[in-house]
């Protein structure tokens, strides 16, 4: 979410404390400072685009279901708003799908 930025950099300083100058260099490092750079611009991009239409709400979910309000609904949202935002789910139909897969596993 919108702490996404200031985590990547966080994370960034939190490297550069510990290590020496002269590690600075390494192959490990320069690898977080493009994964870093790489989340951040992602970030921005997906800010520029604005907010994404909500394929189902926890109303939805409850029906589809038959559950109760409580803390499942907002992870299954989360798991959803997820999976709309990386691409893998476009659809309410797939959305409800994920979100079954999800609840199927549970049960288990």
């Amino acid at each position: 979410e919108e702490e996404s930025p200031d985590l990547v950099l966080l994370s960034l300083a939190d490297c550069y404390s510990y290590r020496r100058l002269k590690t600075k260099q390494t192959v490990e490092l320069k690898k977080l400072e493009a994964t870093g750079k790489a989340l951040v611009e992602r970030y921005y991009q997906e800010e520029e685009k604005g907010e994404y239409p909500r394929l189902v709400d926890g109303h939805a979910l409850m029906k589809a279901f038959g559950l109760k309000p409580g803390p499942l609904i907002g992870k299954l949202l989360s798991l959803v708003n997820e999976a709309q935002m990386l691409g893998t789910v476009a659809s309410r139909e797939d959305a409800l799908k994920l979100a079954q897969k999800r609840l199927t596993r549970l049960k288990k």
